[in-house]
């Protein structure tokens, strides 16, 4: 299989699927190249479809469409290396992982909902009320949460018996 048609197929993994030897892989030419100007030199590279990239930008832009990515993506890979090494690109887990962002520093919110679900009253009931009554308890501008953030919160909750 060519090259390129390894590259295309590891630029279409989804981010929690893409590995860190792809991310390394990824911004490992950008390094050489950053190296090289360093010194003083000046590179310019040939790809595949015969133009020329001899910048910095022209460079992240094309590492970016041959990985799969955004640019953004790839400086953001880059400043995780610099800051953390190689295992700086590897998978990471969120540290909030089982627990609803949109309820976190929430606390009516939550006692709004867990209140409900001890009444017994069903998750889509508890949503409703929840969108209607939201703008009262936060006038902040925020918008309530979509039922299934509701749902998941319920569901993680543990059943209080009486």
């Amino acid at each position: 299989m060519p090259v390129a048609e390894l590259i295309r197929k590891a630029g279409k993994r989804s981010g929690r699927e893409r590995s860190a030897k792809t991310r390394e892989t990824g911004v490992l030419p950008l390094l050489k190249f950053r190296a090289a100007l360093a010194q003083g030199r000046k590179l310019s590279y040939l790809t595949l479809d015969a133009s020329e990239v001899s910048t910095w930008r022209e460079l992240v832009a094309h590492r970016a469409l041959q990985v799969g990515v955004t640019a953004r993506t790839l400086y953001r890979w880059l400043a995780r290396l610099e800051k953390f090494g190689v295992r700086g690109l590897e998978n990471r887990s969120r540290s909030d992982k089982g627990f609803s962002r949109k309820f976190q520093d929430r606390a009516l919110a939550v006692a709004f909902v867990f209140a409900r679900h001890v009444e017994g009253i069903t998750t889509r009931a508890i949503h409703r009320a929840l969108a209607a009554e939201w703008g009262r308890i936060y006038s902040d501008g925020s918008v309530a949460p979509c039922y299934d953030t509701v749902r998941l919160f319920v569901h993680s909750l543990v059943r209080v018996q009486p």
